[in-house]
């Protein structure tokens, strides 16, 4: 295959199969209350019902992957990248390589099976991707994020390995999971299934010692700590920050590889996080944010690449990284606020943490109580 990257290129082939299953489950994740009518609903014929059934859940996707596959076009012409896709609904895109905002090479599972790779190329122009090539081979991406980083298809054998600013390894993530803000609320959840279980919740109330209750609620905290370990981990395995000469690299993951490259002079804004319990083992994370954003589950989200474990003296070192310049922000002697800002603050936020807590216990007694250790006021 040529290495011109001006040519008109496409997908692998194989991208068929392995957008496939991704499709599927996007489909079954929106669209479950419709599958299961679809499926189970009504007065149904075992013949034709059931056939038109398996295109909707199966066909739908196949062939939206069959015409991803035949028609999306790309290529770096002229100073922008250009993607051509669709059928009836004909689009096309340039996108000017300087505006550019972070390049995002992704491989879940069937890709890195596959040796393919999904790369997002994001601008500030939405709260989308506005370029999605999925999949592609390792090489065409390589020769590709070379292009839109150099304005030519430098060979990235030619180019000088990135230098490591920051590895984490398997015992930095089970600390960064351990102190999870989001403990508290997991822990509460797992109390609350337990507590609503038809015959098993009502009944432990009603028959158990206070001390089988105080066990019930170790065991739910216990859990909702392996459980936030296990998502760093997951999550963040194999965590490396690195840096060429004009990016910065983001390399994690443990079942979905991620590989985010964002330009230094695009970096917008640092934000440093200490939550409580982070910050009583003096810990927290360092989230690099660009101007792009894109729609996720949670909704619209800013953070390009989050670093989760950073020890205080830690930060300097790493801001200055992804904004050359700029001092250690634990140096900088800052102005306090106005003295009526905190007791605005702490009545805000404690009453709001009362609230839930009281909503929470009146639903869920005793176990509603733990919700207040996960509504702590923040430091302001």
């Amino acid at each position: 295959m040529a290495s011109d990257p001006a040519a008109w290129r496409g997908v692998h082939p194989l991208s068929v199969l392995v957008n496939f299953v991704p499709r599927i489950y996007a489909l079954l994740r929106s669209a479950w209350p419709v599958v299961l009518m679809v499926l189970y609903g009504g007065r149904r014929s075992e013949g034709l019902a059931g056939a038109v059934s398996l295109v909707f859940v199966f066909g739908l996707p196949f062939l939206a992957s069959v015409v991803h596959a035949l028609t999306l076009r790309y290529r770096v012409a002229e100073g922008r990248l250009e993607i051509r896709s669709g059928l009836v609904n004909r689009q096309a895109r340039a996108i000017a390589l300087e505006r550019i905002q972070n390049v995002e090479r992704v491989q879940n599972v069937f890709q890195r099976a596959s040796g393919l790779v999904e790369v997002r190329v994001e601008t500030a122009s939405g709260a989308e991707v506005e370029g999605l090539l999925s999949a592609i081979s390792v090489d065409d991406a390589d020769r590709l994020v070379a292009a839109l980083s150099r304005d030519s298809a430098v060979p990235p054998a030619d180019a000088p390995a990135p230098e490591v600013v920051a590895r984490y390894g398997l015992v930095d993530l089970v600390w960064a999971g351990a102190v999870d803000p989001r403990l508290g609320a997991l822990s509460m959840l797992l109390a609350v299934v337990v507590e609503l279980q038809p015959g098993f919740g009502g009944a432990l109330m009603q028959r158990s010692s206070p001390a089988l209750g105080v066990a019930v609620v170790g065991a739910a905290l216990s859990g909702g700590w392996l459980l936030g370990i296990a998502a760093a981990v997951v999550r963040y395995q194999g965590f490396t920050l690195s840096r060429t000469e004009r990016s910065l690299l983001a390399v994690h993951g443990l079942l979905t590889r991620r590989r985010t490259e964002l330009r230094r002079t695009k970096v917008q804004q640092l934000v440093w996080t200490e939550p409580l319990l982070a910050r009583l083992f003096g810990l927290g994370t360092l989230a690099i944010e660009t101007a792009a954003a894109r729609e996720e589950g949670s909704g619209t989200e800013r953070a390009v690449a989050t670093v989760p474990y950073v020890e205080p003296g830690q930060v300097g070192a790493l801001v200055a990284e992804a904004l050359p310049g700029v001092v250690d922000p634990a140096t900088v002697a800052l102005s306090p606020p106005d003295p009526r800002a905190l007791p605005r603050t702490v009545i805000v936020s404690v009453a709001g943490a009362a609230v839930l807590t009281a909503l929470a216990t009146w639903f869920a007694y005793p176990w509603g109580l733990v919700v207040g250790l996960s509504c702590c006021p923040q430091r302001p």
